[in-house]
């Protein structure tokens, strides 16, 4: 019976939150959390993530100590809660604290990532209009003294990962 719901809930879940698209594909997260029939999920390390959809901030997922990725209830997307938790964590060795990845509006369609300190977070979160759709990400100081992230190109039948390192060096 369990697994009937699960089943159920996973394929209401595939329309309401479709992978499709280039660039910015902010139900990834969605996905990630999700669990399957033995209530596990992905170990996986990500940093506090804030989708926002519509100009609002509508999910806030995050690694959990024991590993699992959570979602915050939505009492929690307030905007002084955001930058409490940002600002708390942040990194010693930089002034950078988050970002925000969008798309560029028009047909380019290219993905925008825009840095913020503690000033311009502060900024961004109370005083500055959003973007259609975009995440806003804490900056985890990387080990190296390179910045390095992970891409993903997923379709049906194929799932490439591959990991990318900034040319420049972070300082």
């Amino acid at each position: 019976r369990a697994a009937c719901w699960f089943a159920v809930t996973r394929m209401n879940s595939i329309s309401t939150f479709p992978l499709d698209g280039d660039g910015v594909v902010e139900n990834l997260f969605n996905y990630l959390w999700c669990k399957d029939e033995q209530n596990c999920g992905p170990s996986i390390n990500i940093p506090d993530t804030i989708v926002y959809m519509y100009c609002q901030p509508a999910y806030w997922y995050f690694t959990s100590t024991k590993g699992q990725i959570m979602r915050k209830h939505r009492h929690n997307l307030t905007a002084k809660n955001i930058e409490e938790v940002f600002l708390k964590k942040a990194p010693i060795a930089t002034e950078i604290v988050a970002y925000f990845i969008s798309q560029a509006s028009g047909k380019s369609q290219e993905s925008i990532i825009e840095y913020f300190s503690a000033k311009t977070l502060h900024e961004f979160l109370h005083n500055r209009p959003k973007v259609q759709n975009g995440i806003l990400q804490r900056f985890i100081q990387p080990k190296g003294v390179k910045n390095h992230m992970i891409r993903s190109i997923w379709s049906p039948k194929v799932c490439l990962l591959e990991r990318r390192m900034n040319i420049r060096k972070l300082h």
